[in-house]
């Protein structure tokens, strides 16, 4: 039977949209690659760029988007025009951060604004994507231990991945196991915002993090699962790790000498834990009684008194209560069942990196505004998207 001339445009059509779709997605999960002689990271700018190209060009037939999204990005340009211009005034130095943001809030809007015009094409490449992903890493891991050659795939810019200690631990296309890890876990709960269920894509993406051994990881994508699944699932979850841990535990014959059961012990000592929580609560007990801290004291590159994480950014610029009205608003404007799980995805990513510096965290949120506010409409399903990859 021929397909008409209208079904094959159209179908020609949508593997061009997914194509454009998974290209975009590819070039902002790449933001590890960094250069730095001219302190940039090339695959940030391009994917910018090509995201701003298609939303251009989209501009015949824009998203519809409901006055709620509109609110919620309204906030976000709002927040970070007044608390760049609070910074500036503070220190002259201040104006690149706060171009930097802005900036992000841009691929903030341009992401709602083309995710819109055709989810479907972005759910089925955001499959390919975390099979891709998962697949550079196990092919890393697998060459490693069966030749002791490790895939380096920041080699063309002189990086090294960060694998080697206690444990080799592969990373894919990403310098450490955490950024990996991080990467997936933006792009499985962002499918699980579209899909609504655990699928097979998230379990793989799930067991590759764990596989990393990626501390952060592994805390987080647990805490994501004991969140949005059955308590039964938890149950037998739980059941089958303790069968896992006891195992290890019988063939090491010592509990400490497991890798990350030593980790957790001396988590205190931990350089990266330090960084990432010891410094944050440290700049709570120290600056809680002031002004700024409630308040914020503006965009800057001086933070880390609060420790290098986007939540030590964040409580820096904009302080506690401006933590709290954004994210009130968000969780506000979306349906009350997933108001738990994307509060938590925010806030565990938030502790990951300095994640307001990179794009793919502006583009996450995007997704995930669109995603959460435009699925409180009764008459648009979204829920179904990608469901049947």
């Amino acid at each position: 039977m021929m397909l008409s001339t209208a079904a094959v445009e159209a179908r020609s059509g949508g593997r061009l949209t997914q194509s454009v779709a998974f290209v975009i997605l590819m070039l902002f999960s790449l933001w590890d690659f960094y250069v730095p002689d001219v302190a940039i990271r090339p695959f940030d700018f391009v994917a910018t760029t090509a995201l701003l190209i298609v939303v251009l060009l989209s501009f015949p037939r824009p998203a519809r988007l409901r006055s709620d999204t509109f609110a919620v990005i309204a906030v976000f340009w709002g927040v970070t025009l007044l608390y760049g211009l609070i910074g500036v005034a503070d220190a002259a130095e201040n104006v690149r951060p706060m171009l930097g943001v802005l900036i992000g809030a841009m691929v903030l809007s341009c992401a709602v604004a083309w995710v819109g015009t055709d989810i479907n094409a972005v759910g089925k490449a955001l499959v390919i994507l975390v099979a891709v992903h998962c697949a550079a890493f196990w092919l890393q891991l697998t060459v490693f231990y069966a030749s002791g050659y490790l895939i380096n795939f920041h080699s063309w810019l002189g990086a090294e991945p960060r694998v080697f200690g206690k444990a080799f631990r592969a990373c894919g296309l990403f310098l450490e196991p955490a950024h990996m890890a991080l990467t997936l876990f933006l792009l499985t709960t962002f499918r699980y915002a579209l899909i609504t269920r655990i699928d097979r894509w998230i379990i793989v993406a799930t067991i590759t993090a764990i596989a990393s051994m990626s501390l952060w990881g592994i805390i987080a994508f647990l805490g994501f699962l004991v969140i949005v699944v059955s308590l039964r699932t938890i149950i037998i979850a739980g059941a089958i790790g303790c069968v896992v841990l006891a195992t290890l535990v019988i063939t090491l014959q010592n509990l400490e000498s497991f890798w990350l059961v030593e980790r957790l012990l001396t988590l205190g000592k931990d350089g990266s834990g330090f960084v990432r929580y010891g410094v944050l609560f440290q700049g709570i007990v120290n600056e809680f009684w002031t002004p700024a801290f409630w308040l914020g004291s503006g965009i800057s590159n001086d933070y880390l008194a609060f420790g290098a994480s986007g939540m030590g950014f964040l409580l820096k610029a904009i302080g506690l209560m401006g933590v709290i009205v954004v994210a009130t608003l968000v969780c506000v404007l979306t349906q009350l069942h997933r108001r738990v799980w994307l509060a938590y995805a925010f806030l565990i990513g938030l502790t990951a990196t300095t994640v307001w510096t990179y794009m793919i965290w502006w583009f996450w949120l995007g997704l995930m505004i669109y995603t959460l506010t435009m699925s409180r409409d009764s008459d648009e399903s979204i829920d179904s998207v990608g469901s049947q990859t």
